[in-house]
């Protein structure tokens, strides 16, 4: 349980740059594209993970 956090951190940093390498070479007229190459995907995941890091830890400085 005390290593989920980082884990989480990691996660959340590699989907942020696979987010980021998507957006820069994303090519298209601009027509549908597929939830795992839309960057926005990756940010909210990445987003999400971080806040679901923070829990954890307040939940572990909660419970000394």
């Amino acid at each position: 349980m005390k290593q989920l956090p980082g884990l989480l951190w990691v996660v959340a940093a590699l989907s942020l740059v696979a987010g980021l390498v998507v957006r820069v070479f994303r090519t298209g007229p601009g027509g549908f594209t597929p939830v795992l190459s839309d960057p926005e995907f990756y940010w909210r995941l990445g987003i999400g993970l971080l806040l679901m890091a923070i829990v954890i830890v307040l939940i572990h400085i909660r419970d000394r």
